[in-house]
């Protein structure tokens, strides 16, 4: 009897391991989750270019979950997305960025704010986290000899030219001249930055122009026309430099109020791109342009797919904030795949050694839908991003001007007068409707 017992134990035994043992790889299972912090502001003056962020990040996040997850060495990868909100406050976006460390998070994806990616990705930093930056263009951020922190786009010594480009192509193909330039930026660490590369390249460029003034502009201003009025009265052609997207309305509804009528209305990374420009403005931000990243219209297999997607929930197209932070999660599924692992040292190899060439939305797979592609130097800067100029052709269609080999519609040259806008497009698109 006790030979039988115990033989009855010991297979009580081996049924308690074994049913520990599929305990644990289902425990090993479940623990293959890689979160993701996306941290924006979704409160303050980023709040529009946080929601760009949060609505694309929704969208994707529904077809990753869909399609079962990332791949890594043959095994589904659960992902998560963790929200947080910096209220647009560079202190804030540390704060949260250490909560976001102590949720798990093993990437940070930082919006529209370069002082927030300054001290974001310093905290990612000491705790060996992985920083993917898609937004922030401030050239100093691949300058501080971090090993986890990766620009996905241009810096500003990258983005100006391009915008200078675009003039110096418009002056070429009409033969009218800028004469005189103002560089007029928001005094903030984003606007100095290009008020400065405007400010060193533009003379260099353009000799036959006459750059009368940098102006750094209060982040406090509400009213510019004590400055329009200025530039009306000194026949200024064109400002230069970059403004939130409030700012970016009111120095056209003010513009217009007093109908100074420059040659061009132009920004580089500015308010000028946000969905919310043309929506406040109608037929008021018609040939207005802005040197950005993305438009919906660029000719990318299956972006026409997923941008009607995004319309069909949101009522609008893809803003150049959602583009931005779709082709970020593109790089990291990638970077998973290739890693075969969710280890941060692992995909940061992954992150160093990438060079993405695919321009395609696939759902549930794929999501670069920008014009160019990835490969990092050595201090974590995307050399093969680029910048793209796109014109508001109505107040809803931002389309490519330039380069011309990506361009679906051409930019006036001279801008037209605002009494000639208004007579051709006022009615069509009349302002609070």
């Amino acid at each position: 009897m006790r030979r039988f017992t115990g033989t009855r134990n010991v297979f009580g035994l081996v049924g308690v391991v074994l049913f520990s043992c599929l305990l644990g790889l289902s425990g090993s299972a479940q623990a293959q989750e890689l979160r993701i912090a996306v941290i924006t502001g979704l409160t303050g003056a980023n709040a529009p270019w946080g929601k760009e962020v949060q609505t694309t990040a929704k969208l994707v996040e529904e077809e990753i979950t869909a399609a079962g997850g990332f791949n890594a060495a043959g095994k589904k990868v659960k992902v998560t997305f963790k929200y947080y909100d910096s209220e647009s406050s560079p202190e804030v976006a540390g704060a949260v960025t250490e909560r976001a460390i102590s949720d798990g998070c093993k990437f940070i994806l930082t919006g529209p704010q370069s002082a927030a990616a300054f001290t974001s990705s310093e905290v990612g930093e000491r705790a060996k986290v992985l920083s993917v930056d898609p937004y922030n263009t401030t050239v100093k951020l691949t300058d501080r000899g971090l090993k986890y922190y990766f620009r996905l786009c241009t810096h500003d010594a990258m983005v100006i030219p391009r915008s200078l480009e675009y003039i110096a192509h418009q002056e070429k193909r009409t033969g009218k001249k800028i004469k005189n330039v103002v560089i007029f930026t928001i005094d903030n660490i984003l606007g100095r930055s290009k008020g400065d590369v405007y400010a060193d390249l533009a003379p260099k460029m353009f000799p036959h122009w006459n750059l009368t003034e940098y102006i750094k502009y209060s982040t406090k201003t509400q009213d510019f026309t004590i400055f329009l009025n200025k530039f009306k009265a000194n026949k200024i052609d064109l400002i230069l430099g970059t403004q939130p997207p409030m700012d970016a309305i009111l120095i056209t509804r003010q513009a217009r109020q007093i109908d100074w009528n420059p040659i061009a209305l132009h920004s580089a990374h500015g308010g000028w791109y946000d969905p919310d420009y043309g929506k406040t403005l109608q037929w008021q931000a018609i040939g207005v342009t802005d040197t950005c990243y993305f438009s919906p219209f660029t000719k990318i297999p299956g972006l026409n797919a997923f941008n009607e997607k995004y319309k069909k929930r949101y009522g609008c197209d893809i803003p150049q904030g959602g583009a931005n932070f779709a082709c970020a999660i593109t790089l990291i599924k990638d970077c998973v795949q290739r890693a075969g692992s969710i280890e941060v040292e692992e995909m940061r190899k992954a992150m160093v050694s990438a060079d993405l060439t695919r321009l395609e939305y696939k759902e549930g797979e794929w999501w670069w839908i920008e014009h160019y592609g990835v490969k990092f130097d050595d201090k974590g800067q995307n050399m093969k991003a680029d910048a793209l100029t796109n014109l508001w052709t109505s107040p809803t269609r931002f389309e490519p001007v330039f380069p011309t080999e990506f361009a679906t519609s051409v930019a006036p040259w001279p801008k037209l007068a605002w009494k000639e806008l208004e007579k051709q497009y006022a009615s069509k698109y009349p302002v609070g409707k």
